[in-house]
């Protein structure tokens, strides 16, 4: 909420271009509400009573309130009460006539501000002093008492608007300075700190000061800030002419002051520091406090980890100590476990802890879920002020880019151009969490590039890279040094302190550009090769065929074989090539076959089709790295295999990367993959291993000769026939070749 105070306008002795600097600036400041100290006219004359009425409703109607919420709060200075503020007038017609239906105080409960207004100009009969007389008190107290019982109430910014000052502001100590300081002063502090206000509003002087009040007696230890503001509009000024602009937020609550610039207008941009009222530590502990109430729990520490792996998945777990409820869980909305947001898609959902606690939705198993969220029940349910832990782990499946290629093709449209070769993990704090600690352990070999805290605002609806990140507090916590970033041991870890609910705390990365091939003789043909797949026609996807089955025993004979008679494996063996289609960032097959006891029969996977890093193959080929699936549901390894349409259901499949044949034997870019598996779990690809030294050397010896094998064939197939066709005399003996 933002207001703006000003004070001491004096009309009839007033500077008419500030009036109108003043209300040009309202479109700027944008304030909810308008609080005027008093001493709205110089004297008790109708006309000028008339004219501050028109200029304050004006600027009232041009804030930003809402619904039938006060857009002006004003209390009277002794020169509305008084001619010119010294000599005796009864206090009836002008101020009253014009101000008397004007609000004096208003419980903004939205905006959680309490505001209230002082009458302190009716006393003496001469003299600038006053005194808030026992009525107002008396009015002050009951509201006070009335509201007492309302949570929002209590956890309330409070203000309170008076216009003499109860605490000196003048060191002049000459004779004079008896008479402008409130009479009752005591008896109003008082007041303010049994009532625990945070803030006092007041003018008269037209001097600028701020003071801070803070005392032990009663035994609330409160403090209250006090702010005495410089003249709005008044030609009589030692200075110049000030208005203040308030700001209560949870970023803290802080007063600005801005001052004139000769007698026409006021400075753009607010003098001097920022006089904090609360705090922002003070002001998130007391928004902390006011949450655990309005929730009835809290945890004590919550950790988000995420360990990446070299394919882009991770293994997450959100890990919540001392959950604690602060009355009856039977009269607490359900505890709910969110699973933030993954661009590949969550798997392998499970739930442990104290107390047995379950998740009550199951995770969803006939579609993926990018997203998951549930609530949870516990077995035995721990009462009132009995902590509990429990931890939620899962899988998040393809969710990242390990390099810049990876990274173009896994995101495109505004997702990339937004945060363009950007990754982050992240957690939305949706409880009310002493300390939050978000982990990032990246895999052996990948470094990132600049890790840095990420602080973005939660937007329902709206992607979760499009969501617009927080400058402030990510200022704060970068200068808290809460990001810290290992590279010993390859982990990034940010700690954050009492974190705002609606808020995604998280780290980003850079990601680092992969090897790249010049473009030579062998990569140019493939690139040509691939442009030609798309028109294959049968008799080309027969030969593709048969060079699949020449593959399929050598397979057989060089990892196939059994370890006792070193006699290849006779089952059936499904083979496939899959080519990578680099507008559409899929795989598709083009050819595949399954081959038995020397029988080899065409398979039709012309549907299948998978998405980059989907499946085995898709693993396999966004990784570059050789995969190997077993249906084996105590193996990690199983949960990655996707079923398309039109194929069995493989007990085994080995997924292969091929790259246009490289003779220093370098690895680039793979342009497709080899695909071998069976429906039989007794096949011997189950054995493979591909990170044993033994396996390593045999795959690496496969992988070199099906490479230089396939772009042989796939040259002779696609590259020669075209030359022979483009060739008027290919097919005509008469010409001399």
């Amino acid at each position: 909420m933002r207001i703006l105070h000003i004070s001491d306008l004096h009309f009839g002795d007033h500077r008419q271009l500030l009036t109108v600097n003043l209300r040009d600036r309202m479109a700027a400041l944008k304030p909810n509400l308008v609080i005027c100290s008093g001493d709205v006219a110089h004297d008790t004359v109708s006309d000028l009573s008339e004219d501050a009425w028109r200029f304050l409703d004006d600027l009232g109607s041009l804030c930003a309130a809402s619904g039938d919420e006060p857009r002006l709060i004003v209390v009277p200075g002794n020169h509305d009460a008084r001619r010119k503020g010294w000599l005796w007038r009864p206090f009836t017609k002008p101020y009253v006539k014009w101000f008397g239906q004007v609000a004096t105080d208003h419980f903004f409960r939205e905006n959680g501000v309490w505001v209230f207004g002082f009458d302190s100009s009716e006393e003496g009969d001469a003299g600038g002093n006053g005194k808030v007389n026992d009525a107002d008190l008396e009015r002050f107290h009951r509201r006070c008492e009335e509201m007492s019982g309302d949570p929002a109430f209590a956890r309330a910014f409070k203000i309170v608007v008076v216009h003499h000052h109860p605490l000196p502001v003048n060191w002049e100590h000459n004779a004079t300075s008896k008479w402008l300081t409130m009479d009752n002063a005591g008896v109003f502090l008082s007041s303010v700190l049994s009532r625990q206000i945070d803030l006092v509003l007041h003018g008269h002087e037209h001097l600028q000061a701020r003071a801070r009040l803070w005392s032990t007696l009663g035994g609330n230890d409160h403090q209250a800030a006090v702010v005495s503001l410089g003249a709005t509009l008044s030609r009589d000024v030692r200075d110049r002419n000030w208005f203040g602009l308030i700001d209560v937020d949870p970023a803290g609550v802080r007063v600005n002051f801005y001052g004139s610039i000769g007698s026409t207008h006021f400075a753009d941009k607010p003098e001097g520091e920022t006089f904090w009222v609360r705090s922002p530590a003070v002001a998130a502990d007391a928004a902390f406090e006011r949450r655990k109430e309005g929730r009835g729990l809290f945890y004590r520490a919550v950790a988000s980890v995420t360990m990446l792996d070299g394919d882009g998945d991770a293994a997450r777990s959100i890990e919540c100590e001392d959950l604690t409820f602060l009355r009856d869980p039977v009269d607490v909305p359900p505890v709910t476990v969110i699973i933030p947001h993954t661009s590949g898609y969550v798997d392998a959902v499970r739930i442990k802890g104290q107390r047995g606690p379950r998740l009550e939705t199951l995770l969803p198993s006939d579609e993926p879920r990018h997203e998951f969220a549930s609530p949870i029940a516990f077995d035995q349910q721990p009462g009132s002020g009995e902590p509990t832990d429990f931890s939620v782990h899962w899988q998040s499946v393809n969710a990242y880019a390990m390099n810049r290629r990876q990274f173009d093709h896994l995101y495109r449209g505004d997702d990339a151009q937004l945060l363009d070769n950007i990754e982050f993990t992240h957690y939305v704090v949706a409880e009310p969490i002493e300390q939050l600690t978000v982990v990032a352990r990246f895999p052996e070999g990948f470094i990132p590039i600049n890790p840095r805290l990420r602080v973005a605002r939660r937007e329902d609806g709206v992607p979760i890279r499009r969501w617009k990140t927080d400058a402030t507090i990510e200022r704060a916590l970068n200068d808290d040094n809460a990001l810290r970033y290992y590279d010993s041991i390859h982990i990034a870890a940010m700690r954050v302190r009492r974190p705002q609910p609606g808020f995604s705390y998280g780290i980003q990365w850079e990601l680092p550009d992969p090897p790249r091939r010049e473009d030579d003789d062998y990569t140019i043909q493939i690139a040509q090769i691939i442009a030609l797949l798309r028109g294959t026609n049968q008799a080309q996807r027969t030969r593709v065929e048969g060079v699949l089955s020449l593959m399929v025993e050598t397979c057989r004979e060089l990892l196939m074989s059994t370890s006792a008679r070193r006699r290849p494996w006779t089952g059936s063996v499904e083979a496939s090539l899959m080519i990578f289609d680099e507008e559409q960032h899929t795989l598709g097959v083009t050819a595949a076959i399954a081959a038995e006891r020397g029988r080899t029969e065409t398979r039709d996977y012309s549907r299948v089709v998978l998405s980059y890093g989907e499946g085995i193959g898709g693993r396999c080929f966004k990784a570059n790295q050789i995969r190997v699936f077993v249906d084996d549901r105590n193996s990690d390894r199983s949960r990655h295999y996707k079923r398309l349409p039109d194929s069995p259901a493989h007990k085994v499949l080995v997924s292969f990367p091929v790259q246009a044949p490289d003779p220093a034997g370098q690895v680039w870019a793979p342009y497709g993959v080899l695909n071998f598996g069976s429906t039989k779990l007794d096949c011997p690809l189950r054995l493979i291993q591909p990170d044993r030294s033994d396996w390593r050397s045999k795959l690496s010896a496969f992988k070199t000769d099906a490479e230089l094998k396939l772009h042989e064939s796939l040259t002779e197939i696609f590259l020669d026939d075209l030359r022979v066709d483009n060739d008027p005399g290919a097919n005509d003996p008469g010409v001399d070749k």
